[in-house]
């Protein structure tokens, strides 16, 4: 028990502060090479990259461990009218004015693709209307309101973190008081989740608008176990480098070899686990300054991504007159394209994080908020 207080309190996670920044990044080689440059068949070497959609599903799992880390003690009974305020308010500082911006952004984009050429507001299948705009800036456009993606593509895990962590202080007094066979039923039960969620033969879990927030669900719930698993004391070879880096080899793997989600899930806890408590040459590695800035501007990453594709697009067909995806580029040229954007998308990123997302973020949280939630620190990222 005296360990698991001890546990409790540790008050930074600098192993998984990194690995949300390496996710956030594998998010964007994703979405930047698969179907924006046709000559780039990075499938026929590894399915990886075609796989690596799956990190979303990291950022969920995550996101249950670090909140339960944060705010397990303040809902342990249950929701007060003391925690809940509070808690609601730093989600929505944590989610909302980062998205709100860049929403501005696509909107203004639009508006540029009117003026040039009359494409704006219809031009990607009808997403990016007027009519869908409403659902979006509600942040409820991973609510099953619209049949696609809409505007800010990334922007639908966001809806679903939100309305997940809604019935986050419900979930926290069942998961606290589980005991160890409980949990393992539970765990299971979000790996059962999984695989009826990647039954179909197409999409496996690349699930978003339509079943995006049972999807947020079983990953969040399952970090929220996964930390208990940690706070009770996980056993100690999971500490060592060999037991990371064995975890690691085995996403990479069945990623590579296009594995169903539902396999790859226990190894992302796994490898949350091992990462939560190690002080090795992995924890010192990924503890290191850059790694850990690469970590707390990864929502900024991860929600500029697209704005910034699809500014490219706009501007390659301005240049042009043709789209990107008819140019024609070589393998070579098309992963130097890629270079190129994510070294552009690094300081954007920095500066939409250092501008807008931490600014508003304490601004927003500060608003009748006399004293803070029980530990007394702040997520880090």
């Amino acid at each position: 028990m005296a360990e698991a207080s001890l546990r409790s309190h540790q008050q930074y996670f600098p192993a998984l502060t990194a690995l949300r920044g390496i996710a956030a990044l594998c998010v964007v080689l994703f979405h930047y090479s698969v179907g924006s440059f046709p000559n780039l068949h990075l499938t026929d070497t590894t399915f990886f990259v075609g796989k690596s959609y799956l990190f979303v599903d990291l950022f969920f799992v995550l996101s249950g461990f670090i909140l339960m880390h944060v705010y397990g003690r303040s809902f342990a009974d249950g929701p007060s009218k003391a925690t809940l305020g509070p808690f609601l308010r730093a989600r929505l500082a944590r989610l909302y004015p980062l998205h709100l911006v860049l929403l501005g952004g696509f909107v203004l984009l639009e508006l540029v693709k009117l003026a040039v050429d009359r494409s704006g507001l219809d031009a990607f299948g009808g997403s990016h209307t007027l009519a869908t705009l409403p659902g979006s800036l509600l942040l409820l456009n991973a609510a099953g309101v619209y049949d696609t993606i809409t505007w800010n593509g990334p922007s639908w895990s966001i809806s679903a973190e939100w309305i997940v962590g809604l019935a986050f202080p419900l979930l926290v007094p069942l998961v606290a008081r589980l005991r160890p066979s409980g949990l393992l039923l539970l765990y299971a039960a979000t790996l059962a989740g999984f695989a009826l969620l990647s039954g179909g033969p197409q999409h496996d879990l690349d699930l978003t608008s339509d079943w995006g927030v049972p999807r947020c669900f079983l990953g969040f719930t399952g970090g929220m176990v996964l930390y208990r698993v940690w706070q009770d004391g996980a056993p100690g070879w999971m500490a060592t480098d060999i037991a990371a880096l064995t975890a690691t080899a085995g996403i990479v793997l069945a990623m590579h070899l296009n594995m169903r989600g539902v396999f790859v899930m226990p190894l992302f806890g796994l490898l949350i686990l091992c990462l939560a408590q190690n002080t090795a040459r992995v924890g010192r590695a990924l503890g290191t300054r850059p790694m850990i800035f690469l970590g707390e501007i990864s929502y900024a990453v991860y929600l500029a991504q697209i704005l910034l594709l699809d500014s490219v697009h706009l501007g390659w067909r301005l240049a042009t007159g043709h789209e990107i995806e008819d140019a024609g580029f070589s393998v070579l040229q098309s992963l130097g394209i890629i270079a190129l954007m994510v070294a552009v998308l690094l300081p954007l990123s920095i500066l939409l994080h250092r501008r807008v997302e931490v600014p508003a973020r304490g601004w927003l949280r500060r608003i009748g908020a006399p004293r803070p939630l029980r530990p007394a620190f702040q997520r880090p990222g």
